[in-house]
């Protein structure tokens, strides 16, 4: 376990929780419950996620659930669990001018989206070959694989519908774009 990290654009933060529902989601895919990204707001490293089961509000705009944005330190020190880091790899991390096109995609395209609860109940079964390419509304690591996949940091090659927490934690060890996870406190 280490104290909070530095955290750059792309760095992934996985969630093993307490809860029943996490417990059920950690069985079923054979890892973490959820994943959130870290992009660059104002200056700040902030974490983007889609998730139903967060009463911290967003930085952004202040609603809760949905795809919305926190700052990792709250979202870390608030979690009933472990979470740990997952650091882009270096040669992948976003330049400058790419971590602006990052966050302006977030909030162009993904902030504010519903959260995806049949989508994440289908991702690791064929039912979610049929939901693809819809971007509606989003699942956790389908807004995390979706955005390294538009970007070329990882998670090639992968239906992002199709991607459980625990997958995009096995995509992206296998792929090599980040470094393997290192549990974090605040």
């Amino acid at each position: 376990m280490r104290m909070m990290p530095e955290f750059h654009a792309g760095d992934l933060l996985f969630f093993y929780g307490t809860g029943w529902k996490s417990r059920v989601i950690e069985a079923a895919t054979l890892g973490p419950s959820h994943v959130g990204m870290i992009f660059v707001y104002r200056d700040q490293p902030m974490l983007i996620e889609s998730t139903t089961l967060c009463d911290l509000p967003c930085q952004i705009c202040g609603e809760a659930s949905g795809v919305h944005a926190r700052r990792p330190e709250a979202r870390i020190a608030s979690y009933d669990g472990k979470v740990f880091h997952s650091a882009i790899r270096k040669p992948r991390r976003f330049h400058r001018e790419q971590s602006s096109q990052l966050t302006a995609t977030i909030l162009g395209q993904y902030h504010g989206l519903p959260y995806d609860m049949a989508g994440a109940i289908e991702s690791p079964t064929v039912l979610a070959l049929a939901q693809y390419p819809d971007f509606g509304s989003l699942f956790c690591s389908a807004l995390c694989a979706d955005l390294l996949q538009g970007f070329a940091k990882g998670a090639a090659g992968k239906n992002p519908k199709r991607v459980t927490p625990a997958g995009l934690a096995r995509i992206t060890r296998r792929q090599g774009s980040h470094l393997p996870m290192t549990e974090v406190r605040v």
